[in-house]
């Protein structure tokens, strides 16, 4: 019954014929076991949850993809090796987040993962939004803020470089990202968001 229910839903039918999902995806016969969310990273910091995301698609809850926590997966694809079922979870998440990025959610994510992909490619490394700045102090208040305005200085006392990866190794990282459709893809995501900010 339930999995007629699901089956039926329109986010699995618009799962289910996404260009990246394979054709033997395991998503409706995902159980709720959980071994998806008890090695997320994600998970251990934060509300978010692979197990509560599927349930949500194989509920129908359109709203998932106005939820901002599915932003908060990293893409580590542990999920997907744990899955006894053959789901893959974060393959489905990046549909949703392809989904909710179509439909004008989550803007604010966006601009984050942005900044944080431009960063990437200047100099191989992403680098923190503001939202993750703000929370991290407070988190960890005064002290960790005083040593990341003062990272520099104290980098320079203790008579260490700029973390910075060398010229040659940004630019393999570079040529990796272009050749793997990852600077394209930042371009288009950038006019698509562009466009949402138009009156």
């Amino acid at each position: 019954m339930e999995k007629t229910k699901s089956k039926d839903s329109e986010i699995v039918k618009e799962i289910l014929v996404a260009d990246r999902i394979p054709k033997d995806i395991g998503l409706l016969k995902c159980i709720q076991c959980g071994l998806c969310s008890s090695g997320c990273p994600a998970a251990r910091y934060s509300d978010f949850s692979p197990r509560k995301v599927m349930n949500a698609v194989l509920q129908g809850y359109p709203h998932i993809l106005q939820d901002e926590l599915i932003w908060n997966c990293f893409s580590c694809y542990t999920c997907h090796m744990r899955c006894p079922r053959g789901n893959s979870p974060i393959t489905v998440i990046q549909v949703l987040k392809q989904k909710s990025i179509e439909e004008g959610f989550n803007k604010d994510q966006i601009q984050d993962f942005l900044a944080y992909g431009d960063s990437f490619i200047e100099i191989g490394a992403g680098s923190y939004s503001r939202k993750m700045v703000e929370k991290l102090y407070e988190d960890w208040g005064e002290e960790w803020l005083e040593i990341r305005l003062n990272n520099e200085n104290v980098r320079e006392q203790l008579g260490l470089e700029p973390p910075l990866l060398p010229i040659e190794a940004r630019k393999e990282i570079r040529t990796i990202l272009e050749q793997t459709g990852f600077v394209e893809r930042l371009k288009k995501l950038k006019e698509q968001s562009k466009r949402q900010k138009e009156p």
